[in-house]
């Protein structure tokens, strides 16, 4: 049995499946509002880093079936999965119809037409990061106008987070 099998078996609130592309902003705001988050990634380095800092994380493969067979979903309240991979998700909204129809489930995809299908197949929410970052660019139009100044506070902030994301980083 692998080491993690026991945490991989306890009935986390959330779950969080994928860390390192958006992954962590949405654990950053998870971490305000939620108590019993885990991270599920398949990235040793990632398992590493996180275990590091006493975060619950657990090594796995969201397309393996057998893995997400083992998870005890009956207490989720919300699942967000990061990861682009559209039948990767479908196996993780079967295993949520199956164990806990209650849960949110929001699922990520690269392009319009792969949300359209997640939508189709009972997805609660998708995100298509592109379609976000164009939201957030209009936000910040709408917002600042031709402010210059504002752009560039806005940008100093920005530059601040990606520095700790690069610096608190080992992958």
């Amino acid at each position: 049995m692998p080491e993690n099998m026991e945490k991989v078996r306890e009935p986390y609130q959330v779950f969080l499946f994928g860390y390192h592309r958006i992954g962590y902003k949405i654990f950053k705001e998870l971490q305000k509002t939620m108590n019993s988050i885990v991270i599920v990634d398949y990235n040793p380095r990632v398992i590493l880093t996180l275990s590091k800092h006493k975060i619950n994380c657990i090594y796995g493969d969201i397309g393996d079936k057998g893995f997400i067979d083992e998870m005890d979903f009956s207490k989720a309240k919300l699942v967000i999965s990061t990861i682009p991979d559209e039948e990767s998700n479908l196996i993780l909204r079967d295993k949520l119809k199956e164990i806990n129809k209650g849960a949110v489930f929001i699922a990520t995809s690269e392009n319009p037409r792969g949300a359209l299908d997640l939508y189709k197949e009972g997805v609660d929410y998708v995100i298509v990061p592109h379609h976000l970052g164009g939201d957030y660019a209009a936000h910040l139009i709408r917002k600042f106008h031709t402010e210059k100044k504002k752009y560039g506070e806005e940008g100093k902030k920005h530059l601040k987070e990606l520095n700790n994301a690069k610096r608190n980083s080992s992958f």
